[in-house]
């Protein structure tokens, strides 16, 4: 690919008041976590 996955990944989070997480570990590979809130922070399910 072109290495843009992540970076749209991390501003669709962002926009959800989320976060990105990753873990590398040499010759093993990398795992990607992404948390989203349960609920909006204000209470408001207005954009």
């Amino acid at each position: 690919g072109e290495g843009l996955g992540l970076s749209i990944v991390r501003k669709i989070v962002d926009r959800h008041h989320g976060e990105v997480r990753v873990e590398s570990e040499v010759g093993k590979g990398s795992r990607f976590y992404v948390s989203l809130p349960t609920a909006p922070e204000n209470g408001s399910l207005a954009p």
